[in-house]
């Protein structure tokens, strides 16, 4: 999510950076008469570059630019996924490896984006204008990289992550936003490196991009008309014109915008600024809770262990209590691994979770006989919940929409696709690795878990049904 940034370090002391080994400064000079060209020096790590340069009162300042994205990946790239439990990682790193103080940081530039899997050249050629100034090419040594709209405060990038790194193996779009001063960062909440710690703040970033895409024109050049008279297509074929949009007042560009997107329903067009939107909500939910997950091969103990010899029995029979030399009462293995085997064979309420082993084998549901009416709501629920997935489905396929379907393979790598509705028919196997399921219109909530699975399962089904 987040990438670039600039920001200064106060009240550190430059000498802390000049003796630190992992940094090799460098003083420019003349290569002819070796004179010092500025006394700025400049540092190279990891993708970051410390600087300390000095100050009007005879002291020195530091600063730090660079990807704190690639940072994290040891200077290696930033093509994969960056969640905000990595991010705050990352940033205790840097205060752990360089003194840097979190909170005495104050950020003067920013970038929040995206790495989406799907074509680019697609959207970056569909990219026609923000609020009527128009993209332009990104000027780099990857040839038809991607576009860019530029703004005093902002710039809006959207490129090609493949030309970047030819060895990636999924078409990857980079959606991004780069914010060039304070004052849009202060509107979300941030002034500091410590402001990037704060979900909530990480997602007004978001939801400032999404604003901005959302803002964008795109139009499908793949997209015929058909059966329209020549005025009906010079009409459609202006929408392709940024100078069109930079005529328009507010007004006059809300109510165009309104009329774009009922003629792109018309004429069947893909609309890849309402795909772009859903990717980024999904793809954002995601690594906001995402976790980094790092194994721990033995239970930890609280401390009121009072144990001092090792145990050479299998940590994996007392992950529920801490065992201790003394004390009265408490369960010995034998009553834990009796009270395990009768837990395993409990069963409860698939909506509620209320225990209802007593009742008949085959119940899924809490029973009227044992709780009264109040049992209804149980079955109730379930039946909603149901309902409501297939209403999503017959929605998704009778309009035909885009689907992005996240998944892990064998390896336990993550993949996300972007499919439609009628395309998706997978194996038993493969549904078994799905993670999550979105609409990309914005308008569904995404499914995750055993849902995911379901929503999946039950839309194969009426794929089959429409087949035969």
């Amino acid at each position: 999510m987040i990438d670039g940034f600039k920001c200064s370090c106060f009240g550190l002391d430059s000498s802390i950076w000049k003796n630190n080994k992992r940094l090799a400064f460098v003083l420019p000079v003349c290569p002819d008469t070796g004179e010092v060209v500025r006394q700025r020096v400049e540092a190279q790590y990891n993708g970051l570059t410390f600087a300390v340069s000095p100050a009007s009162n005879g002291g020195e300042t530091c600063s730090i630019s660079g990807s704190l994205h690639t940072y994290k990946n040891k200077g290696a790239h930033n093509y994969d996924n960056f969640t905000l439990s990595e991010i705050r990682d990352t940033l205790d790193g840097l205060e752990t490896d360089f003194n840097v103080k979190l909170d005495s940081a104050p950020l003067h530039g920013l970038e929040v984006g995206f790495n989406l899997s799907c074509k680019p050249q697609p959207v970056i050629k569909s990219a026609i204008c923000y609020k009527g100034t128009p993209f332009e090419s990104i000027v780099s040594r990857f040839k038809g990289n991607g576009v860019v709209c530029r703004y005093s405060d902002f710039d809006i990038k959207l490129y090609d992550k493949n030309k970047q790194f030819p060895f990636i193996k999924i078409p990857t779009l980079r959606v991004e936003l780069k914010i060039k001063r304070s004052r849009p960062l202060h509107d979300c909440g941030i002034t500091t490196l410590s402001d990037l710690k704060r979900g909530e703040c990480i997602a007004k970033l978001v939801s400032l991009l999404v604003d901005k895409i959302r803002d964008c024109v795109f139009f499908d050049y793949q997209a015929k008309p058909i059966g329209v008279t020549a005025n009906q297509l010079l009409i459609w074929q202006r929408f392709s014109n940024p100078n069109y949009w930079n005529g328009l007042s507010r007004n006059m560009r809300y109510k165009a915008k309104k009329r774009y997107s009922e003629l792109m329903e018309k004429y069947g067009a893909k609309d890849f600024g309402v795909m772009l939107v859903g990717m980024i909500q999904g793809k954002s939910s995601e690594l906001l809770q995402s976790k980094q997950i790092k194994g721990l091969r033995f239970p930890h103990s609280d401390g009121n262990s009072e144990s001092t010899k090792r145990v050479t029995f299998s940590d994996f029979k007392y992950l529920c209590t801490n065992v201790t030399s003394k004390g009265e009462g408490e369960a010995t293995p034998v009553e834990q691994s009796e009270e395990m085997k009768n837990a395993d064979k409990r069963r409860y309420c698939k909506c509620c979770g209320r225990d209802i082993t007593h009742q008949r084998k085959d119940s899924v549901f809490c029973s009227e006989k044992y709780f009264g009416k109040e049992a209804k709501k149980c079955r109730n629920k379930d039946s909603n919940r149901r309902m409501i997935i297939k209403r999503k489905i017959k929605n998704a396929m009778e309009k035909e929409k885009m689907m992005q379907v996240v998944y892990v393979d064998s390896n336990g790598l993550e993949y996300s696709d972007i499919l439609e509705a009628r395309e998706i028919n997978v194996s038993r196997e493969w549904l078994e690795r799905v993670k999550s399921v979105s609409v990309l219109d914005g308008t569904e909530e995404t499914q995750t878990g055993e849902n995911a699975k379901e929503y999946i399962s039950k839309l194969m089904c009426n794929n089959k049904k429409e087949r035969l």
